[in-house]
């Protein structure tokens, strides 16, 4: 079984199986966070895809902040950078 799910459902509101500095995973666009999902569990780009992070995001009932505050995630060597979408903004995680 996928470990994805649920890690989305322990971490939907306040990270408790990562850094707790970083936003809950409600606040995550789906295409950041399927990007994410990838670098945290060591898969391949686009594994998980958007559209499986939606379709499990709906599945399991968890409701995404209205607007987003992490947008994009960019990986660069070993650091996970965050964003809002505005290239003046970048978070380290």
């Amino acid at each position: 079984m996928d470990p994805i799910p649920r890690f989305l459902v322990e971490n939907w509101c306040e990270g408790s199986n990562y850094n707790s500095r970083l936003p809950a995973l409600c606040f995550f666009a789906d295409q950041a966070l399927a990007d994410f999902c990838s670098a945290a569990f060591g898969r391949k780009e686009g594994n998980p895809s958007c559209a499986s992070i939606r379709q499990w995001r709906k599945r399991l009932g968890l409701k995404q902040a209205r607007t987003p505050k992490v947008k994009e995630t960019i990986l660069i060597k070993d650091e996970i950078l965050f964003t809002d979408g505005r290239e003046d903004h970048r978070h380290c995680a």
